[in-house]
């Protein structure tokens, strides 16, 4: 569909020449495409090349050579074609298997837990439903691991996740997301946006933390510094998308959808 192998052992062109997998500077891991032969055997951690995300301190990438995630990003219409989704889908413990590094499970309708599911430290799980996620008595996501989960008939709407009845897993203090649009103090324009984008601040307290995310939550521009009225933003290095502006103060987040074009 596009996307090669790392350049070394790959260094053709077409489709696009932006579209290699990657191998970090110190050749210690490499991404989905990339072979191990040119960094001995190194890691192969199970993301696609992107130079807009940031991975154990480094960008997963180069704007020039190794950027998979802009051919799915060009390609994504025919891809998906590829394979229809499923309307329910039932996880237990089969699902998840120990040597999982990376997993993403998607239903049209609902997403459910079924028996003793457990999530294993450094294991991630991505799920997304149309409707409504299920985590049900006997599931576990341990420490050190992570689960992210999405509720939206779009793939740009987060987060609404249903506990069974009974305590299923510890977790941190909830903090509140935008439960009255008419308290937010923050705006941000223009959007859509080609390039740059203002945050502007009309409250009384600056912002702790800025970060830009993308439609799955993962952070690919963290820490956007702001004084206490307003910051730009420049945007023209991401790809064209949808994406999240997480705004955080020391009692309450606000969070906006952009779309970039």
């Amino acid at each position: 569909m596009g996307c090669r192998h790392d350049y070394e052992m790959d260094p053709r062109y077409s489709p696009y020449e932006f579209g290699h997998g990657y191998i970090n500077p110190d050749k210690t891991w490499r991404t989905i495409m990339a072979y191990p032969n040119e960094c001995q055997g190194c890691d192969r951690i199970q993301y696609w090349s992107n130079p807009y995300v940031i991975y154990h301190g480094e960008t997963m990438g180069t704007t020039s050579l190794c950027n998979n995630a802009k051919v799915w990003n060009i390609r994504y219409e025919e891809v998906g074609a590829f394979e229809s989704i499923a309307t329910n889908v039932v996880i237990s413990s089969n699902t998840i298997p120990n040597g999982l590094n990376y997993g993403f499970i998607e239903a049209s309708s609902r997403v459910e837990t079924s028996g003793n599911t457990i999530l294993q430290s450094g294991q991630e799980l991505t799920i997304k439903a149309g409707e409504e996620i299920v985590f049900s008595d006997g599931f576990e996501s341990s420490a050190g691991s992570e689960l992210n989960a999405f509720v939206s008939s779009s793939p740009a709407t987060m987060l609404y996740v249903t506990l069974s009845d009974q305590p299923v897993m510890e977790v941190s203090p909830v903090r509140q997301i935008d439960a009255n649009l008419s308290e937010r103090v923050v705006s941000v324009f223009p959007n859509p946006t080609t390039n740059d984008l203002c945050i502007h601040n009309k409250g009384t307290d600056a912002p702790q933390r800025i970060n830009i995310l993308d439609i799955w939550g993962r952070i690919i521009l963290p820490d956007i510094p702001m004084n206490l009225l307003s910051t730009s933003v420049d945007l023209s290095q991401l790809p064209s998308g949808i994406y999240f502006i997480d705004v955080e103060f020391a009692n309450r987040h606000e969070r906006f959808k952009i779309v970039k074009k």
